[in-house]
């Protein structure tokens, strides 16, 4: 028998909320792991996209998810219920930073946050830099980046020089962006 080992509480931003793999398999894995108990029932998830839902449109999506991989989860169960009161919608845009003000309200202060890339490699660089330029890259902060990471050799080791800054900017009081 596998043990559960839980999580401490945290703040997940999903950007490419509304998209297949989020639908297929982020927000499933994470009910999965709330329904075990390892996922902690004071975590949060901001989904992101351009589209613009409410926080209610973007829970029955997640609901519909949900049913989708467990057919066993109830639509109106009280533990689906609760995890999905957890869920809430950010509209931003990485191409022009429409919507971050918004979204950079949005972490707690003193949690860990994990930004996760559920997006087209080539917009990759355009959110690291949007991170970096909100300030929301703590110490305890983690970015999640789907692969395929980078086109090629050369933009592959551009984000990583990308994710790097952000990274160290992280890590200094006075956190000054090098672009």
């Amino acid at each position: 028998m596998s043990k559960i080992i839980p999580v401490e509480p945290f703040d997940l931003i999903l950007f490419g909320a509304t998209g297949d793999l989020a639908k297929r398999e982020i927000i499933p894995a994470l009910y999965s792991g709330f329904k075990i108990g390892q996922v902690p029932p004071e975590f949060r998830l901001a989904g992101v996209s351009r589209s613009q839902l409410s926080d209610d449109e973007f829970r029955s999506i997640a609901r519909t998810a949900i049913l989708g991989a467990d057919p066993g989860a109830e639509t109106n169960s009280e533990l689906t219920n609760r995890f999905l009161s957890r869920l809430s919608f950010v509209s931003a845009d990485a191409s022009n930073g429409v919507g971050w003000e918004r979204l950079a309200a949005w972490p707690r202060p003193q949690t860990i946050c994990t930004f996760f890339l559920s997006v087209s490699p080539v917009i990759f660089e355009n959110i690291v830099q949007l991170i970096g330029h909100h300030k929301l890259a703590q110490s305890a902060t983690r970015i999640v980046v789907e692969k395929p990471f980078g086109q090629n050799l050369e933009s592959a080791q551009k984000l990583n020089r990308i994710l790097t800054a952000v990274r160290r900017i992280a890590d200094l009081p006075n956190r000054s962006l090098p672009w």
